[in-house]
């Protein structure tokens, strides 16, 4: 689905403040052993002096993660669009920048991503001949 940073930065100040929120996604990617890979923000957007970095073999980490311990998300991540409801009632429709999605009917789920300093991402879930297999681009 498309991302909202500003969504991000919100839900972080609902979970004790941007600090505490950084800290504990530093903990999640250790707790995973994600060793190449630090949060300075909670949105994910280049920031200067630091911005958060990963590894693609940190990323296949945490996608397995979210592959075994949150399938829900992987059920959003492979609708083309979806309508969200807001606190005040309102219907939001948002979709999906995969542009896989519905040309490889093996995709289970992916999330794409682009900043100035990573350029164009895509975290994928796939299933070939029977096999699970997790792509990072």
């Amino acid at each position: 689905m498309m991302s909202s940073n500003d969504a991000a930065q919100l839900l972080a100040e609902q979970f004790g403040g941007a600090d505490t929120f950084i800290k504990k996604m530093n903990q999640k990617a250790t707790d995973l052993n994600m060793e190449g890979s630090e949060f300075f923000n909670s949105h994910g957007l280049d920031q200067q002096p630091q911005s958060n970095y990963s590894t693609a073999a940190d990323i296949i980490k945490l996608t397995q993660y979210i592959y075994d311990k949150h399938p829900e998300l992987m059920e959003v991540l492979r609708q083309k669009e979806t309508t969200i409801i807001s606190q005040s009632g309102q219907a939001i429709r948002i979709g999906n920048t995969n542009e896989l999605l519905g040309i490889a009917p093996q995709m289970i789920g992916a999330k794409t991503g682009l900043t100035n300093e990573a350029g164009e991402t895509l975290s994928s879930v796939v299933s070939i001949k029977d096999r699970i297999v997790g792509i990072v681009v």
